[in-house]
């Protein structure tokens, strides 16, 4: 199917004509993991205890990271793992820290046993993330640090993942995972927060990425919660330095679940056409996506104009759609 498409009154801007994620009615409450205490212990600096999996085995080699409640976050992705920051007083990647009589942040394994222990942290209420790469992941917020401490157990979600396989995928294109009912703490995400962060809690961000095999397999998770979620491939343009989602795939997932999400880029219906603005001009670099929703969800399928203002949609499902173009300004400052 050809198009050609003038903007007489294009405005090169905003992103004006995207609407961005859909608002739904209500937001669900999220459950933590529990955090049962046991037996008192003798008096301990710092936190301990036992982590299991959904159903009730101890877990070994599960990553536990903890962070002081206001006095800094966690920052947790699938791609590049975990950085604890304290608001710049002490930070560090992958679990090494620097030596600090009283740290708000800490990280260590389960051992054998699945028990922890997080030593000479600040007194005070502490945030957990605690993740198995194949038995769940587990968020417990406001944990008291007593004088005489007792140790925690703490039980993860039931392990929930998205896998599938995306075939011809385009170069240069990065795969995310969103959540699709906003938390109760997230507020609609300014220009300087990237809006791929999935907030657990506001100390602990999460941003959940992949990458594809050699056969175009995916797999993202342990999620931290069942519900709606997006399947997103944005794309870069760098020419106009601004971003965007050429592919939104919304379903819903229950926890300790698995979905599917197989995705041909070369399948199905194909758009293409010419994108003209003011004075008859063919427009490059412009960002064409179609959008269209289904029982509250949406989904979106884009490309980017070539340097003739052509573009051409791929792997289009049959359906009625609205397009919206736009384009990121380029301004330069004036002596």
């Amino acid at each position: 199917m050809e198009l050609i498409l003038s903007l007489t009154a294009f405005s090169f801007a905003s992103f004006a004509s995207h609407s961005g994620v859909s608002q739904v009615d209500s937001t669900p409450a999220v459950t933590q993991p529990a955090a049962e205490v046991a037996a008192t212990q003798p008096a301990v600096i710092g936190l301990v205890g036992t982590v299991k999996d959904h159903s009730g085995q101890v877990v070994a080699g599960a990553s536990v990271y903890a962070v002081a409640h206001g006095e800094g976050y966690i920052s947790y992705s699938s791609a590049t793992k975990v950085v604890l920051d304290d608001w710049g007083n002490d930070s560090s990647f992958f679990g090494l820290f620097k030596k600090n009589k009283n740290r708000s942040t800490g990280s260590t394994v389960t051992d054998q046993a699945g028990q922890f222990s997080i030593p000479k942290l600040k007194k005070g209420n502490f945030d957990l993330l605690v993740v198995h790469p194949t038995r769940g992941i587990a968020v417990v917020t406001q944990i008291k640090q007593p004088n005489t401490h007792q140790p925690l157990i703490v039980q993860l979600n039931a392990p929930t993942f998205v896998k599938g396989k995306l075939l011809h995928l385009p170069e240069d294109q990065y795969i995310t995972l969103n959540n699709v009912d906003r938390l109760p703490w997230e507020k609609e995400p300014s220009a300087a927060v990237d809006r791929n962060l999935i907030f657990p809690t506001p100390q602990i961000w999460m941003q959940l990425t992949a990458e594809t095999n050699a056969n175009g397999e995916f797999s993202i998770g342990p999620l931290p919660m069942g519900g709606r979620w997006a399947l997103e491939i944005s794309q870069s343009v760098p020419s106009r330095n601004f971003s965007f989602n050429r592919l939104t795939i919304p379903f819903n997932i229950t926890e300790g679940q698995s979905a599917t999400i197989d995705y041909d880029f070369k399948a199905l219906h194909q758009l293409s056409g010419l994108i003209k603005g003011p004075n008859d001009t063919n427009i490059a670099d412009a960002a064409v996506v179609l959008e269209t929703e289904k029982d509250g969800l949406k989904y979106q399928y884009g490309c980017v104009t070539d340097t003739d203002g052509r573009y051409s949609i791929t792997g289009v499902p049959p359906g009625k759609y609205t397009m919206n173009v736009f384009r990121h300004v380029i301004k330069t400052g004036g002596g």
